[in-house]
Formats: C-alpha cells, structure tokens, sequence
C-alpha cells in the first residue's frame, strides 16, 4: 500500500524510493487511472453526494505525498494488461505487442498528468467508471476473458429485462452497454467505445474485446436524452444503486460493487405519470397517447375485437367491443384516430393487416405480448370484484394490467369509477374519415395543431381544461338539453366575467399546475415531494377564494333569484358542489404539514428529504424525531472527541474544518504533535487534515443514522401519500368540475368574437339554415373570407349538388357546414348572421383522394370502400359530404357511379339524409327530383392576350344553378405551366366537347323520332319526355 491514499502524491518533487514503484503501487496506480475522473475530481460539497478518500485533496495543491518521479510513472515499465483497452482510435485493434502496450500507458498517463500539472481538463473519459467507495479494482484477480464486475451485473439485469434498452447509473453518468448503446449512440449521436456488441457474444468481433462495448450520458442530462428516445418509442429503464456505502458496511455486505436493481421505466404512454423531472411544459410527452389490451378474434366475414385503452396522464380507462367487415378496418381506425395508441399488448401474435392499421396511424407504436396466468386472473376477480367485466373483454384487461404492472401503474385498474365505454347514446362517434377531412385536431397540410378546430376554440388556461375541450370536439352532443345548457354557461359566463370572484378564479387557473395529471401520478405513478406542495397549496388556494367570497356564491349561485342559477344550471352545478366540497376539504390541513423551504428546495436533495415535514404540525412524526436523536447524539460525541483532540494537541480554539467530513486541520509545520494513529486524509502546502480512529468511527456512525433516517422519511413521506389517494374520488370530481368551467370559458372567448351568433335548435328532423355563415378555422387565420347561405331542410332541398372552377371554394363551403353544425353541438356559438340547426347523429365525409400501397389498396379502391361504410352506416339524421366521388376511376365509369349514388339517395326520399355532393360532371345535372338542387361556385370568365382558354376570377358566392365547365386550364396557369402546352390542351378539349355536344344532339334528336313514332307506349312516352326535357336543359 502507499503511505497516504491520497492523488495529491502525483504532485510532490521530493525523490524518495530510489525512483522504484513495488507491486502494490503499481496496481493502485492502475486503479486511479482506471476510476471515473469526474468522481475523483468532484467537490463533495457542491454535490451533496459521499465523498470518497482519494477525492479529498484534488483541489489544493499538493506538498506531501511522493513525487511522480518516485513512482516511477516517467519510466515504461510492465503493467497490467488490463490498461490497454482503455483508449481506442478507430483504427487500432485490440491486439498487439506487448512493446505496443507499454507505450499506450506511457502515452496515456503523460497526458493525465501533465494536463493536471497545467491545471487544464483531462483527456476525453473513455474509461469505465467504478462505483463509489469501490474505486479500488481487483483487475490482479481478473482473467483473461471475465467480464468485469459490473459488466457481469448488467449481463444479469440484461437477461431479466430483454425489452428494455437500459440506462444503468455509473457515479456520475448513466451507461449504455452492448445492444443498447448500439441504439442510444445512433439516436442520441454519442461516442460508442468499442466492446462486445452483444451480451450473448454472438457477434464474431465480441471475441476480441473484453468489456461491452458503451456510452454514457451526464446524469444532470438524463431527461433530455430520456426525451429523445422516448421520442422513438423506445421502451427504457433506469438502473439505481439501491444501497449505500455506510448501510452495507454496516450490514457487512460481501462484494466490490454495489447492487443494483431497475427502479423506473419510461415509454411514451407512461413517461408523464412517472417522469421525477419537474417539468413544466404544457404539454408533456405522450399526454394524448393511451395503453392498449387487444384481444381479437378473425371470422370469415369480419374480425371483432375487445380493447381495454388506459390513458395515464388523464386516468381515463376506455372499454369497448366492437367489430369490422371483411377488408376493413373502419371501427379500428376511429379508434385508433381518438384514442392515439402507442402501446398495443396482445395475447398472440398481431395479424399483419390489423398492425398495419396500427402504423398507418402510428409508425413508432409498439407491440408486445403478455400471457397472465390463470392465478392471476382469480386474484383479481377476488380483490375486486366491483368491476364486472367478463368474457374476452376481462381478458384484455388482464394483458394491459400485467403489463402496466411493470411499471407500478396497475392501481389506476382497480379504480371502477374510471371505466367508461368508448360509444354513448349522449353524443356522436365522429368516423377517422371524418376527423381527419374536417382537420379537427391536427391540419391536413403540415400535421402541426395550426389551422385545426382544436386550435381555433383552444382558450384553456389549464391542461386538464384543454383535455376536457378536446374531448368535447371529438364527441359533440346528441341531446337538446345538454347543448343548450352549455350555450347558457357560455353566455352567463361572459355577463358575470367582470366579478371579482369569477376574475379571481380565472387568474388562479391561469397559474395553476396539471392537477389531473398531478393526482394520477399521487395515486398510481411517481411523483416529486414539491409537485405535492404545489398542488396541495393550488387546491387549498381555490378552495380559500370560494370561502373568502362566500356571500357572492350564497347571492349569486344559491339564492333562487340569483344570476347564475337563474340563467345557468350547468355553472349552477359546477359551483354548489365545489362550494359544499371546500367545506369539509382536508387538504389545507395536510399543506400545513409540510416544510415549505425544504419542499421548494431544488439543490440539496436530502434536506428535500430528510426535512420535508414541519414536525410541529405532523401528526407522525415521533419515528423521525427518534432517529433525529441519534444522530445529534452522535454529533455530541464528536464534539466530545473535539474537546479530546484540543486537549492533546493543546489548542483550546480547534475546531473541524466542516460539520460534514469532521476533518481536523494541522499545520505542516506541526506534523510532529500529530499522534501516530491518526488518518491522514489529505493535504496542501500550508495543513494537512486528518481524522482520529474514534472520528472515524463516529462519522461511520453518522452517515449509518442519516441513511436510517432517509428511510423514515421515504416512509413517512409513502404514508402521506396514502392520505391523499383516499381523496382521489372527491379531488377527481373537483378537477372535472374545474375542467368543465375551464372550456365553458374557453368557448367563452371564441363565441363573443366579432360575428359570432348563438345557435338556434329546430324540434324539425333535419335542417340547416345559416345566413352568411363563415369557415371558423379559415377566419382564424387572418383570411377575408366570403360569407355564404346554407339551406337544406327535410321540406326543401336535402341533396345540394355543387359544381363549379377547380380552386372556386367548394371544398371549403362544404367543410364550412360540417364544422358549423359541430360547433353548434358542442355549445359554442358560430360564426354567421343567423343559424338554425337540427340535431345530427353522425357526420361522414369522403373528401381527398389517396392510396394506401403497403395495403395493395388504390385510390378507387380507398374511395369505394369508404362510401360503403357511409352507405350502410348513416341514418335520416346524418349530413353527408361526398366530394368528387367517381374521380378515382375513367370518366364513364365515374359517372356511372356518381349518378347511381345520387339516384340511390333520392329514392330515399323521406329517409334521405342532407348531402352535400360536389362533382365535375355535368350529365349529374340531368338528374331531376324535388328534394335536389343545383349550385355553383360564382366566377368571371375573361380572355386575356396570348391566351387562346378563358381565365376566371373566383368570387367564392355560392348561386343557383350548374358550372358548364371547371376551368381546369386556368389552375394549370396559375401552377405555371408553360402556355404552350395550355393552348395545345386547349385545344384537344374544345374538339372532345365538341364530339361530346354531337353525342348529345344526335341523342336528342333519337328521342324526338321515337316520340314521333306511333307505336311507342304511352308510360314509355312519358319517360322520353322527361329525357328529352333534361337533355335540352343540360
């Protein structure tokens, strides 16, 4: 051993040893070099973590010790083998000369040293770091080709967690091995230092390197790396020490390395309940996204499936059973569409059509397979046998419970009241058709948020308002009474926004935090000790505004004749019950329990812990008053052994230099009081420091009861949370209430825009009438937009055919509708002169024309399939949107289908739902009924010099009566496409038209001769006449 275990050796000029290094110097020598520096340079007090002997004295400049002279460390001598894996280039191999190896240590250890002689950084760490207080190795007893130890330790958690890509904590930084720091350096874009690539060695290059090949992270950067392969759906886990230095040596522990275990998991889905990063941004990772257990079940016609979708960060559980036809995956896609998963467990093996639905969706979702046992399944029917779910839907429960179960989120399960169906008799299932077409949460250019219905309505002040207000889109209301009630809290809210309760309460939820999402990580995720003070402090701060302006709510919410009730039941609602909740509301009192400066502390971590309760308040806390004794019984008999030490080196005045280390400071100069069993620690020029054996033993002793009363404190801390989980069911119900008022507000601020009209509801089946009405989405982007009627009722016209120039509006009009009538149904008011609506039980859209290639499905194929399902699925309450159906096909057969789709509707009659049917074909104009009509999109044709086609100027006014042509050319100008080739496409056309006006005459004229020809019956007659008449008109 050398004399001092201390680095600042390095540093000393004095010759001593004859310039020799023995054997044990020299496998020290070999550990220093082969610890982490960062751990070794690091100052204990900076970090608040354990300090370790030879980290003691790297800051000071070093006068005692040996010299690097007298180590011999200027000289080439042999070494362990072991050092020359520490440095790779990516041209150098593992193998060489034993000459080769010697010079690489030379190499390395004269740039170590002298960069710390220039008082610059250290080489880039490429080393393998060691454990705390395990910094010195046992490479002597190592073999040849046995891993290290904690290589070994990571082969073991490897093999017991496959699907994991794990982050295992080294000191100061997190390391990737083998396969998964393969994946992490690709997508994080950090070195790999060469290794075993694989932990089963399969890998032909394994052979010849004796660590796993690794990278590592500064643990400070764990969430922004853990945010960036979550970003890959990527399933990860962090690996922990879960023991400390002074417990197992207290304990007497075997072993050189610490044991490790995963402590937490991140996916997408589960990131935001268990993240500990306090973070505050508004919308964190994998909010939307959900957990799904999937069972289904392929039959000859038609494959049904049973799905259980947990939501974490909501707490939402959704169930549901439903089924698609042969070739179609409709159902699942608006499932999927809604409920965005990124996690999809199965009892067997996904057929490749149904994960390809998956992907379309989602190309990073992930599937995994969980087989529970039948053990498991009886548990939980036992212990909770309040949820009554049964057949292949329980099954789907037990795979996503097992499988949430390895991330300690299963409790959200056994919660009954969170289970709710995906369909309702109380409000419409919006197809995936139609949410992507109508752009509801996501625009349909670029995918970002701008430029959708979500975005123009979105005024939220909090998270769990913007998740309320989301889901209203997504669901609009089917019931009257429930719709007008919202629309009355809309405009009750906007006359009493000026009170100072309501701008009051405003302001509060404007600051206030995810409390949703807050109380699901209390009750079945992780959460921090300050996220609990804030939201308890938030929680109590509501519930002091509702008792400070008690006589407000008693006049204005109570009282018979007050405002609020008298005009709105749902805010009626809304506040009585928070008011009667905040009556007997516990929370105040568990805020008073806590420590507010050791909860907001962010830099020392244990005082976070160890003193996070006020213990005069505390109604347990004699465990952490006991163990808070012994430890001040054990600083007493330090300051015992203090009085000792003054008297023996007779300095009445000594003190240690810190109340962390209990280092006692002596001169250089009186080295030779020091008494022969004293440790010394470290050293500078001027002192060197020292401890007694009894110090030593006490310090042991202290952190032994500091790491006891961490203990505690965790436990107190669990048992505190425990408190609050049994308020979940009230506080869950508080926060919906919040949430609603949230997007009442929301609703609020877009229905008193300039313009804007409450709508009006008709008892008549169907209807829409709007005067001026205008695209809300397109109007939020600063667009003048040109205001156009709606009138289709059950009495007037129920299919509009509308045609028009390419670019004219008429993708717009029709959306415009849609969105008009959602709004209405969600209670908000819309933009137009006046609107009068009838109650709608489903909107369908087929608009835009794409393939879908990894289906083998064309864009005729896509097109048909989905008109299908509107044919079979919309009722007389239905509004339909068909854009250009036919196109996807030849011109005759577009036609054909175009007119025989139209044909089938009008034959509906009085079950005919309202369609909105925009074409390019103008023979449709031929068809004739009652409960149709023709309109187009207005224009001015104009000829301009060198331009043999006519342009148009759009002017976006919807008009009676048929376009007699679209005006395809002009689009083409406007694309700048050369004129040339427009005046040859010009005219190619004129001469088709004129080809097609001779079919037509030469058919009229075939009508006439068989109306003039005697023979021909009467029922016949009647129906060329009509031919006839519709031909002329065309």
């Amino acid at each position: 051993m050398l004399k001092q275990p201390t680095i600042s050796k390095f540093f000393k000029r004095s010759v001593t040893n004859g310039g020799k290094r023995t054997p044990e110097e020299e496998a020290e020598l070999v550990d220093l070099l082969d610890s982490d520096d960062s751990l070794l340079v690091k100052d204990d007090k900076d970090t608040g973590r354990e300090n370790t002997t030879a980290a003691a004295s790297i800051d000071d400049d070093s006068s005692c010790g040996h010299t690097v002279d007298s180590l011999g460390l200027n000289k080439r001598r042999p070494h362990s083998d072991g050092l020359s894996k520490y440095k790779f280039s990516k041209k150098q191999k593992l193998e060489g000369d034993e000459e080769s190896k010697k010079g690489n240590f030379a190499a390395r250890l004269d740039s170590i040293l002298n960069a710390r002689f220039s008082g610059s950084p250290g080489p880039e760490e490429e080393e393998e770091e060691v454990d705390e207080q395990t910094s010195k190795s046992t490479n002597s007893k190592s073999t040849k080709n046995k891993l290290t130890e904690l290589d070994q330790q990571f082969k073991q958690l490897k093999l017991q967690n496959m699907d994991k890509i794990l982050a295992v904590r080294v000191g100061y930084k997190y390391k990737f091995f083998a396969e998964d720091a393969v994946i992490v350096s690709q997508i994080l874009q950090i070195k790999l230092v060469p290794g075993k690539l694989t932990i089963g060695e399969t890998n032909p290059n394994d052979a010849k390197f004796k660590k796993f090949a690794y990278c590592t992270i500064p643990d400070m950067r764990l969430e922004v790396h853990l945010r960036r392969l979550m970003h890959h759906n990527l399933k990860v886990g962090i690996v922990e020490q879960t023991e400390t230095f002074a417990i197992r040596k207290s304990a007497g522990s075997s072993g050189s390395i610490f044991s490790r275990e995963v402590t937490n998991v991140f996916t997408r889905s589960t990131y935001g309940i268990n993240e500990v990063f306090d973070s505050t941004e508004r919308h964190i990772l994998g909010d939307s996204t959900s957990v799904w257990g999937l069972v289904y079940e392929v039959q000859s016609n038609a494959t049904k499936y049973s799905m259980v979708s947990v939501n974490l960060n909501s707490g939402e559980v959704i169930i549901d059973e439903f089924k698609d036809e042969k070739y179609t995956n409709d159902a699942l896609d608006t499932r999927i569409v809604y409920l965005n998963p990124s996690e999809v467990i199965t009892n067997k093996e996904l057929d490749p059509k149904i994960s390809q639905a998956f992907m379309n969706a989602n190309p990073n979702v992930r599937f995994y397979q969980e087989e529970p046992d039948e053990d498991y399944k009886t548990s939980f029917k036992t212990q909770h046998s309040n949820i009554e779910i049964t057949g292949r839907l329980f099954e789907s429960l037990m795979l996503v419970r097992k499988y949430l179960a390895g991330f300690k989120n299963e409790k959200l399960l056994d919660l009954p009241e969170r289970y709710q169906s995906f369909n309702s008799l109380t409000h419409m299932t919006l197809s995936a058709n139609t949410v992507k077409n109508l752009d509801l949460f996501e625009n349909s250019t670029d995918g970002n948020i701008k430029g959708s219905l979500l975005w123009t309505l979105d005024h939220t002040r909090t998270l769990f308002g913007y998740r309320c207000l989301k889901k209203w889109i997504s669901q609009p209301l089917v019931n009257i009474d429930e719709i007008n009630a919202r629309l009355d809290a809309v405009q009750c809210i906007a006359n009493e926004v000026d009170k100072i309760f309501i701008e009051s309460l405003n302001n509060l939820l404007r600051d206030s935090q995810d409390l949703e999402r807050i109380l699901n990580r209390i009750a079945y995720g992780r959460t921090s000790r300050r996220e609990v003070y804030l939201f308890l402090k938030q929680f109590s701060r509501i519930a002091g505004l509702f008792k400070s302006h008690q006589k407000f709510i008693e006049e204005n919410v109570l009282a018979s004749d007050g405002p609020i009730r008298r005009n709105s039941e749902l805010l009626t609602k809304i506040f009585s019950e928070l008011n009667a909740y905040w009556q007997s509301f516990p929370i105040p009192k568990l805020l008073s329990m806590i420590n507010v400066d050791a909860a907001l502390e962010k830099k020392d971590a244990e005082k976070a812990i160890v003193e996070y309760f006020n213990l005069n308040l505390y109604d347990d806390a004699e465990p952490i008053i006991s163990k808070r004794r012994d430890i001040d019984s054990v600083i007493e008999e330090l300051h015992e052994e203090l009085k000792e030490i003054r008297s023996v080196l007779k300095r009445p005045m000594l003190n240690f230099k810190d109340e962390i280390d209990y280092l006692v400071e002596i001169r250089n100069t009186q080295l030779k009081t020091v008494p022969s069993d004293w440790v010394k620690i470290s050293c500078t020029k001027m002192v060197s420091r020292f401890r007694t054996p009894t110090i030593t033993k006490l310090v042991d002793k202290l952190k032994y009861h500091k790491d006891l009363l961490k203990n505690i404190a965790e436990e107190q801390y669990t048992n505190f949370l425990e408190r609050i989980k049994h308020q979940y069911v009230e506080l869950k119900s508080a926060i919906k209430h919040l949430a609603t008022y949230d997007c009442i507000l929301s609703l609020a601020a877009v229905s008193f825009n300039v313009n804007y009209v409450r709508p009006i509801f008709s008892d008549q089946k169907q209807l829409i009438k709007v005067k001026n009405g205008r695209n809300p989405i397109i109007e939020s982007l600063d667009v003048n937009y040109v205001p156009n009627d709606i009138s289709l009722s059950q009495d007037g016209n129920k299919v509009m055919i509308i045609t028009g120039p390419n670019m004219g509006g008429k993708s717009s009009y029709i959306r415009q509708v849609a969105l008009l009538v959602l709004m209405a149904q969600i209670g908000c008011y819309v933009p137009c002169e006046y609107a009068e609506f009838a109650i709608f039980d489903q909107i369908f859209t087929r608009i835009g024309a794409y393939d879908n290639l990894l289906r083998g499905e064309s864009t005729f194929k896509i097109e048909m399939t989905e008109m299908l399902q509107i044919l079979k699925a919309c009722t007389p309450s239905s509004l339909l949107l068909l854009d250009e159906v036919g196109r996807g096909t030849g011109t005759h057969d577009g036609i054909s289908l175009s007119h025989s789709i139209l044909t089938y509707f009008i034959q509906l009659e009085a079950d005919c739902p309202l369609v909105l049917f925009i074409t390019h074909y103008p023979s449709l104009g031929r068809v004739r009924s009652k409960i149709l009509g023709n309109y187009h999109m207005s224009y001015i044709e104009e000829r301009r010099p060198n331009e043999n086609w006519p342009s148009v100027i759009f002017l976006y006014k919807l008009k009676k009566g048929q376009a007699h042509d679209s005006y395809g050319l002009n689009v083409a100008k406007l694309a700048n496409v050369p004129p040339q080739i427009i005046n040859d496409a010009h005219k190619i056309s004129e001469v088709m038209k004129r080809e097609s006006e001779l079919e037509d005459s030469i058919a009229v004229l075939n009508t006439v001769k068989k109306l003039l020809q005697n023979e021909t019956p009467k029922s016949t007659r009647q129906n060329l006449i009509q031919d006839l008449m519709a031909m002329l008109d065309n």
